[in-house]
């Protein structure tokens, strides 16, 4: 088609090309031909009779429109936009007269096309109704017949997520009251989901204003709040989402119904109390359970509210019920440092005293890890050993801590059982590691690192134990209480290992750091995949801060050959499940920039493992490894093998390129990028060659 036009060129355009020379008259035909082009394109689009026909939509802008309705649609879309200085003045906001002239001078089916296009994803009128301008939402609906479930896009500010939303959830978001009033008149459906899963009446609850519980709201029965009774006055917009709430519920909302990740109604009202009593006067479910198996019970307790939290046990909350994690209510209040809601708890139901005590001492770690109250650490520390006292027996002894038995009414959770048997592992016999960055620190039971980073340090048994405990003792029980009572693979665990490792870099002694950091490491890789994101953080942060400490001639020493293997190890370990994941379709972009940069982790670990001092055992353990990664023959998005990664200009200067190329069989293998492994100039580095020699020198000084 664009063919015959082009050769139906005016035969007058012919003879004016021939009165130019031959250069520029070859140019001349040229833009002749594709001006031709281009308006041959411009007419097959805008035909209507053509079956590959396309409205335009998103990409239309004030600057070039193509035809009479993209001037319109603009002119629409402008009015659409503009906002009054409150909701009484949106409402009265109307189109201009000659967008209504306009529109109502088109066909009925040309007027519902144009009102359904679309700017930057966005209807007029979803932008109407997240403007809250209800006369051009009535004319949008009645006169223009636009389609009212039309979804549009929304920016959430706090997020900034794109969510995909019909406009009577934008409207609901907004807080334009009046607008929602007016779409459910019109038969909007008030259960509509976003790409998320979420209902207006759910993200209604989430934007409700907090209020303190007081104890105004204690007599509220059913029938108390009302859409009537909350709507006395339309404009005062402190409790405006309070009002939509009542108002989408009264027209069928259902309150019930999740998003995709198992949030309820409930569990985004409880920042409210008195919404929270409405939800759960209408039948919301007080024990739905999200994706990670938390009820609201679980959220108010992590929240600190302790009237929500009352009033959810009156309401029939299981505080025994349990998380993803294993964490109960009265275990989330340790963890929180919550001591309102701890001893809430404590006093209206009933725990055996194993549990009791176990509580108390995972309080005082908490409060130790929070607020550094050592006072108030002992508090509950010394009512743990008195709980266990009164029963006439200790539940830790010189070998472990063994579970007591129940006493009492047997009200636990499925948690003790699992506590009894990680408790139950001898580890107070070893020697323990230096309490200082001592160069002369034994290193021969790299094989475990739970005794590495604890020493022989066990938990107190009497109140005599207790009160000889220095301030770094007080650090080291809480992590053992935590690694006992919530368990080794336990997030909050792993956290304080990390958090307390931290502290130690601030101290300046990085060996205790490290010992704590390789630990967790370890133990998210036992729980986690290393695509996990802790876990390539963890690594991470342990690889860093091993280039820091090898990069300064005075902190050289502090880099110990088993440490370093250590973390090999864990790393090397996981390539294998890597490669595995990898092999799936589609594969995450997300997951191939984590292995990328475990390889280039594995690769500097590597350079300074053949830095460090070694005897000969060492030299074989470093010679297997670096045997074991070539069989696995790992390979970059960029299929850049380690050798490749090795010589790259970026990394640390060093030996390991040379045995690599004594372990490998193909050296000149390329990559996607068609380069061999070949040794580039590196201009922004570390020489390890260089950072040696500087220390042999200060040594022999």
């Amino acid at each position: 088609m664009i063919a015959e036009r082009i050769q139906q060129q005016p035969q007058q355009q012919q003879q004016l090309n021939n009165n130019y020379s031959e250069p520029n008259t070859k140019y001349y035909q040229f833009s002749t031909i594709l001006e031709h082009v281009i308006d041959c394109f411009h007419t097959i689009v805008s035909d209507e009779t053509n079956p590959y026909h396309q409205p335009f939509t998103g990409w239309l802008t004030r600057k070039q429109p193509k035809r009479p309705d993209d001037e319109l649609f603009l002119d629409l879309m402008d009015d659409c936009k503009r906002v009054g200085q409150s909701m009484s003045a949106s409402a009265e906001i109307q189109l201009s007269p000659s967008v209504k002239t306009r529109l109502e001078r088109c066909p009925q089916q040309l007027r519902k096309e144009i009102v359904s296009r679309q700017q930057d994803g966005c209807s007029p009128l979803f932008i109407a109704c997240q403007n809250g301008l209800t006369r051009i939402i009535k004319y949008l609906l009645d006169v223009c017949e636009a389609d009212i479930e039309q979804k549009g896009c929304y920016e959430a500010s706090n997020d900034q997520h794109v969510h995909s939303a019909s406009p009577i959830w934008v409207a609901a978001v907004s807080g334009q009251l009046n607008a929602v009033r007016l779409l459910i008149e019109r038969g909007a459906n008030v259960n509509s989901v976003t790409d998320t899963g979420s209902t207006p009446v759910r993200t209604a609850c989430f934007l409700c204003s907090d209020d303190d519980g007081s104890e105004e709201y204690d007599n509220i029965r059913d029938d108390s709040i009302t859409f009537g009774a909350c709507c006395a006055d339309d404009d005062d917009g402190s409790d405006i989402y309070m009002k939509i709430v009542c108002l989408l519920v009264e027209h069928g909302a259902d309150i019930l119904k999740p998003n995709y990740s198992g949030g309820t109604c409930l569990i985004n009202s409880l920042h409210s109390y008195k919404l929270t009593r409405y939800i759960i006067d209408h039948g919301a479910d007080v024990n739905a359970q999200d994706n990670q198996s938390k009820t609201a019970l679980h959220y108010s307790i992590q929240q600190n509210r302790l009237e929500v939290v009352k009033l959810l046990l009156a309401s029939g909350a299981n505080p025994f019920m349990q998380t993803v994690t294993c964490d109960d209510a009265l275990q989330l209040s340790c963890l929180g440092g919550h001591i309102d809601i701890f001893n809430y708890l404590i006093e209206n139901y009933t725990y055996d005293a194993q549990r009791l005590s176990d509580a108390h001492r995972l309080m005082g770690s908490s409060i130790l890890e929070i607020s550094c109250d050592l006072a108030e650490v002992r508090k509950y520390w010394t009512t743990s050993l008195d709980i266990l006292n009164y029963h006439a027996t200790s539940s830790v002894t010189s070998t472990g801590i063994q579970g007591l038995p129940s006493t009492g009414r047997q009200i636990t959770s499925n948690n003790n059982g699992r506590n009894n048997i990680e408790t139950s592992q001898r580890c107070h016999e070893l020697p323990t590691s230096c309490d200082d960055d001592d160069t002369g620190r034994q290193s021969e039971i790299s094989d475990n690192r739970r005794l590495i980073a604890y020493g022989d340090t066990k938990e107190f048994r009497n109140l005599g134990e207790l009160q000889s405990l220095s301030v770094d003792d007080f650090r080291i029980q809480s992590l053992l209480i935590s690694e006992r009572v919530l368990g080794p693979g336990h997030r909050e665990t792993i956290q304080r290992l990390l958090y307390r490792g931290t502290f130690y870099i601030n101290s300046l002694r990085h060996g205790r750091c490290l010992d704590l950091w390789i630990y967790a490491l370890k133990l998210r890789l036992d729980s986690d995949s290393i695509f996990h994101f802790e876990s390539i953080f963890a690594a991470q942060a342990i690889t860093r801060l091993f280039l820091d400490l090898f990069s300064q001639v005075q902190q050289h020493q502090l880099v110990k050959f088993n440490d370093v293997f250590d973390v090999l190890s864990l790393l090397v370990g996981r390539i294998h499940e890597c490669q595995n994941h990898l092999s799936w379709r589609p594969r995450s972009c997300l997951h191939e920039d984590m292995f990328d940069l475990l390889l280039n982790m594995i690769v500097n670990l590597l350079l300074i493992l053949k830095s460090v001092r070694r005897d000969r055992d060492e030299f074989e353990r470093t010679k297997m490894i670096i045997n074991k990664l070539v069989s696995l023959n790992p390979r970059s998005t960029n299929a850049s093998s380690l050798l490749h990664i090795c010589v790259a200009p970026n990394m640390l200067e060093g030996e390991i390129h040379r045995s690599l190329m004594l372990a490998y069989e193909r050296l000149n293998a390329r990559n996607n990028s068609n380069n061999r492994p070949h040794p580039q100039s590196p201009q922004h580095h570390i020489s390890i060659g260089a950072a040696n020699q500087n220390n042999n020198n200060n040594n022999n000084n």
